[in-house]
């Protein structure tokens, strides 16, 4: 039995068998579209894990460029102090 004897042995049936064919595909069709999140879920919690640690380095190069601007800060403060003592 091919499948377009299939479909229409249920056309043929009665609604509310019609309706049973209706709704076990569509528990089917809910349970793939689960199981497909549930994976898609799985691989994203797996590619967040370097994400953690690539935010770890970015807070470490900002605690860098902190250091810098503290040391530019100073630098320039002394640029401006012999400034001062050269006028």
């Amino acid at each position: 039995m091919n499948l377009l004897d299939h479909i229409e042995n249920i056309r043929q049936k009665p609604e509310h068998i019609r309706m049973r064919y209706v709704w076990a595909f569509v528990a089917i069709s809910m349970a793939f579209v689960f199981i497909i999140w549930f994976f898609s879920i799985k691989t994203e919690q797996k590619e967040k894990a370097p994400i953690i640690s690539e935010e770890v380095f970015n807070s470490e190069a900002v605690t860098g460029f902190k250091d810098q601007k503290e040391n530019l800060k100073s630098a320039v403060e002394g640029v401006r102090s012999v400034i001062k003592e050269q006028k």
